[in-house]
């Protein structure tokens, strides 16, 4: 009988290590990458929430009539950038010339000058009537000197104006920027042409030059406002939030949607990692490059993520060869053991993977505009072809795993790419460019938008390891128009002089994790998540629609089209003490932050009687 026990009690031990020895061997082979699948699902299937009165019905108490001179170009230009920021907050808009204006017999409670000189008398006075009456005139660009403007100097604030100066940075006096009070720009780039003025002593005034030349202001006139600013740059893209910050000067209440998302993503990685290379700065670590990016980067990169509260989006890359013909191959048996050891701490870190390319040769057929040493491929057909072998190539190591989001090498890629790519990898649902132009370039420039295709186009606003200050302003501008954080970085920023600047990977990091600590301090509200999560994100900010009325004491929306929750900001110096179908959060003096959780919403302000 114990001779038996004994037996079987070996047995059940032999078992137990032989079933032990195999899951390590399993683990080893990273076996388990077989089971391994998205974790941030889309939400295909969820309804969207209609609201049982149609938001049409409700009255429209903001409308902006935008005036222009279609014999202008920076005159359009300025329209177009002034509408697109508005299409944004999803304000209803009517375009006028300065001369369809003089006739038109409407009106609204916002009129926006774009014109570079005001010529027409009539049209000005007419102007100056509606503001009498309650409504608010929008200076959105310096205009000439000439008799008509000096007539009318005083109604616009101002006592004295002698000439024309340029003028550099800007100092914000106000929260034109969500948390940019006491902000100071004093870079050569931020530059601008501007009167030279005086104003009188009862105006307000948010934005001011380097030189303390005033830049925006704010006057009483009548029952309305009239809000000027004293430059000519809002034209740029880059704009948009200062464009979103001052149509909100003077405002009671002023409510507009924003996506609420960010997002941390890097390009190139994973790929093949040469061990050949042996960059200067590595004599510090006394190691190879494959160790270096595996013990020092790597760990560095997902504690900054960590700490401030990013989640990863990376794209993968194959090989590095310059072929863009078939056959193709794995050169570089490395890839496929950096793609199980990166990819596994990617996605266990709550990211996710993107494809970057087969290689690093953009998706078009036609020499570049640039010179940039890229080879056209052959065909669209060659195209796809690279793009099948991508995709197998990660397959072999995530079989179940679905490849959503696409970055095109240098920002590029043709009409004849974009199609090769989503004939070849169906389960791309994101191509991810840049947002604002870049010169002599042949970048793909995107808006944040659902494409005709399907794919939702979620580009970048900033980007490297550097503390740039044009960054910066990319991402003030981009969080207080859209409220989206887009942040691109590149395992090879810190071998590139330019994109370094020669420093070591110890001051890179600090000064990466110093811009990210400073956004997030401002704005920990911004909801982080893997790229896929922006569709989710963009497509309730994108989708949904909405209108309001006010009463003395409260406000009433109604809000339709979404799937899980809409944000909203909005600025007003009432306190909020109660909502019904929304939550509130305060994010800066006299701004707030609203969830909306329901199509019937009710905020409630502390009573103006008390």
């Amino acid at each position: 009988m114990v001779v038996t026990m004994f037996k079987h009690s070996i047995l059940a031990i032999l078992l137990f290590v032989l079933v032990l020895g195999v899951f390590f061997q399993f683990n080893m082979a990273d076996g388990y990458t077989i089971f391994v699948k998205n974790t941030n699902e889309l939400s295909t299937g969820k309804m969207h929430k209609t609201s049982d009165v149609p938001v049409s019905s409700m009255p429209e108490i903001e409308l902006y009539h935008i005036i222009y001179d279609p014999q202008s170009e920076s005159s359009i230009e300025l329209l177009n950038n002034i509408s697109k920021t508005l299409e944004y907050m999803k304000k209803k808009v009517k375009v006028l010339s300065n001369q369809e204006f003089v006739n038109d017999q409407s009106t609204a409670n916002n009129l926006v000058l774009t014109l570079d000189s005001i010529e027409n008398e009539d049209m000005l006075e007419e102007l100056l009537e509606q503001v009498k009456q309650g409504a608010f005139l929008y200076i959105m660009s310096r205009p000439d000197i000439n008799s008509v403007l000096e007539k009318h100097l005083n109604a616009m604030g101002i006592s004295s104006c002698s000439e024309y100066i340029d003028n550099s940075g800007m100092k914000f006096l106000s929260n034109i920027f969500i948390q940019g009070k006491g902000l100071i720009f004093d870079e050569e780039w931020l530059a601008t042409s501007s009167l030279n003025v005086k104003l009188n002593q009862d105006v307000k005034v948010h934005l001011t030059s380097n030189n303390d030349n005033p830049l925006l202001w704010e006057t009483k006139y009548g029952l309305g406002r009239i809000i000027f600013y004293n430059g000519t740059d809002l034209t740029e893209k880059v704009n948009r939030g200062l464009i979103t910050g001052v149509l909100g000067v003077g405002k009671e209440t002023y409510l507009y949607p924003i996506a609420n998302f960010k997002s941390l993503n890097i390009d190139d990685f994973p790929a093949p990692i040469s061990s050949i290379a042996s960059p200067d700065f590595l004599a510090e670590y006394n190691m190879s490059l494959p160790q270096f990016y595996r013990q020092i980067w790597w760990p560095d990169l997902l504690k900054a993520a960590n700490i401030n509260n990013f989640i990863f989006t990376t794209a993968y890359i194959v090989t590095y060869n310059n072929q863009v013909n078939s056959p193709y191959s794995m050169d570089d048996p490395s890839f496929k053991e950096y793609m199980k050891i990166f990819g596994r701490e990617i996605l266990k870190s709550g990211g996710e993977i993107g494809i970057h390319g087969y290689n690093h040769q953009p998706l078009t057929v036609d020499n570049l505009s640039t010179d940039l040493n890229y080879r056209p491929w052959v065909s669209e057909d060659a195209i796809t072809q690279a793009l099948r072998f991508t995709e197998e190539c990660a397959k072999k190591a995530y079989p179940n795993y679905s490849f959503r989001v696409y970055i095109p090498p240098s920002n590029i890629i043709s009409p004849e790419g974009r199609r090769a790519l989503l004939q070849a990898v169906p389960d791309i649902k994101i191509i991810a460019s840049v947002y604002l132009p870049e010169a002599d370039t042949d970048s793909y420039v995107q808006e944040f938008e659902l494409s005709s295709d399907g794919v939702w186009e979620i580009p970048r606003v900033a980007s490297g390891f550097l503390k740039d200050r044009y960054n910066d302003w990319s991402v003030f501008n981009a969080i207080n128009s859209v409220g989206i954080y887009t942040h691109f970085i590149h395992p090879d920023d810190i071998m590139d002089d330019q994109r370094s600047e020669g420093k070591t990977w110890s001051l890179l990091y600090d000064e990466f994790t110093t811009v990210l600590e400073d956004f997030y301090q401002r704005y920990p509200w911004l909801r982080s998540g893997a790229m896929s999560s922006g569709i989710q994100y963009l497509e309730d900010y994108l989708l949904s629609e909405y209108a309001y009325e006010e009463d003395k004491d409260s406000i009433h929306m109604r809000v339709s089209g979404f799937k899980e929750h809409v944000f909203f900001i909005l600025k007003t110096n009432r306190k909020i003490t109660k909502t019904k179908g929304c939550e509130f959060r305060l994010i800066d003096d006299n701004s707030y932050l609203l969830q909306v959780n329901d199509t019937d919403v009710r905020i409630e302000y502390e009573s103006s009687d008390t």
